[in-house]
């Protein structure tokens, strides 16, 4: 989540408003196309799969449910349906709070003018952030563990 705060509000801060503008319309048309790719993707290979079940079952002719084919879509299908059902619709979310926070930090850029040093402060300590925000989301989850390693001996 701060990882979008901080590059909305960086690139408002470090590139004025026109790059802002240019960001917006990147995020607004490749998560469109991505999001509608992926509930299309996700559909077809639950429909493959259906399609396979609906075939008489015959092993010689590789048709049917119990068939190599069926297994094949099988294996689609659970790729399929999250694509589909979660993370195709997760990116229209996405898309708004990003032009949220644009329309919220538009008035601040607006604001600090063009070669203002505390813009540019500011642009750096949001990239700073988004950092650190990278960095906890690769940390090792035993690392972050708020249990000692006496308490995660009593818990087993």
């Amino acid at each position: 989540m701060i990882a979008r705060h901080a590059a909305t509000s960086s690139i408002g801060l470090g590139l004025q408003v026109e790059a802002l503008g240019g960001f917006l319309a990147g995020i607004i048309l490749s998560g469109q196309l991505l999001a509608v790719y992926m509930a299309n993707a996700g559909g077809a290979w639950d429909n493959a799969k259906k399609t396979i079940e609906d075939e008489p079952r015959d092993k010689a002719k590789n048709l049917g449910k119990g068939s190599e084919r069926h297994k094949a879509a099988v294996v689609g299908d659970t790729v399929g349906d999250p694509l589909k059902d979660t993370a195709g619709p997760a990116l229209n979310p996405m898309i708004k709070v990003i032009n949220l926070v644009s329309v919220i930090i538009a008035p601040i850029i607006v604001g600090i003018g063009e070669g203002n040093v505390i813009g540019y402060l500011v642009a750096v300590l949001l990239i700073g952030a988004f950092a650190w925000a990278v960095l906890q989301s690769k940390r090792d989850a035993s690392e972050s563990s708020p249990l000692t390693p006496a308490a995660t001996q009593a818990a087993k």
